[in-house]
């Protein structure tokens, strides 16, 4: 199945981890830490840059870092992840103490406590961004939403096939698959079709029967025929054609998932 990475959150909040950066390098000149205000200032914001954003990242495409492996596995995975962007901002920030503002040459892992510090912080701002910034920010879902309001319910999609554009009834479509700005849809014989509308343009025009089972992934619950857990909160679900590919569900979208299998 296909799988997007995307930058665009992190590059929406650089301005916003830029001036937490400066805010940060003022006053630790003011409270006494460090010397020089430009040189607080520029540590600071680059050390945040570099913290913030790789964290941003990491948060907003977590659903496609170990997919397969459990709950707990990925929490291991993610607090390495973050342990790694901490160390790495430290040294960057030692080294550019020392070449712009020492006196001594630069020596790979000279920080001492730095790297501990900036590796617990960012351990705490990764975790703490799952239950906020996640929730908040939906990358393919924030750009070019109709307002359902006032758009009529879709009774066909318009796929492509060659030069052509074919309108392929709703019954027939079992899963739509996100593809950057466009979807993939499956029918019932397997055959995959490119429609010119992204998930979020889709979603809230389509019947009752499809469901959203995770970012990348809307199903016709009317197709499906087994649900399996994956783990506590993921499922994988399969259709009634073995040519349509099974599909496993995002843990956010888990009680979506149990109301299928509630009578």
């Amino acid at each position: 199945m296909m799988k997007n990475w995307t930058v665009k959150p992190t590059i929406r909040y650089l301005p916003a981890v830029i001036a937490i950066g400066i805010a940060l390098g003022v006053a630790s000149h003011a409270i006494g830490f460090e010397s020089g205000l430009v040189e607080s200032v520029i540590l600071h914001m680059i050390t945040a840059l570099l913290i913030g954003s790789g964290l941003i990242f990491v948060v907003t495409n977590a659903d496609l870092v170990s997919p397969e492996s459990s709950e707990s596995i990925r929490s291991v995975i993610f607090g390495l992840l973050f342990m790694v962007i901490g160390v790495v901002a430290a040294e960057i920030e030692v080294g550019l103490r020392t070449v712009f503002f020492g006196n001594g040459s630069y020596q790979p892992f000279a920080g001492e406590g730095i790297y501990l510090f900036d590796a617990i912080i960012a351990i705490i701002l990764g975790f703490g961004m799952f239950t906020t910034l996640r929730n908040a920010v939906k990358p393919d879902e924030s750009a070019g939403k109709d307002p359902a309001e006032h758009l009529e319910p879709l009774s066909t999609l318009p796929v492509k096939k060659g030069d052509s554009i074919h309108l392929l009834p709703l019954g027939s479509v079992c899963l739509l698959e996100a593809a950057d700005k466009y979807a993939y849809v499956y029918n019932t014989a397997g055959e995959k079709y490119l429609c010119d509308y992204s998930l979020a343009q889709l979603e809230n025009r389509l019947p009752r029967s499809f469901e959203r089972i995770h970012r990348s992934h809307i199903v016709n619950v009317e197709h499906i025929t087994t649900i399996q857990a994956f783990d506590k909160k993921r499922y994988t679900l399969s259709f009634s054609s073995n040519a349509v590919p099974a599909v496993r569900s995002s843990a956010g979208y888990q009680e979506k998932v149990r109301g299928m299998i509630k009578i």
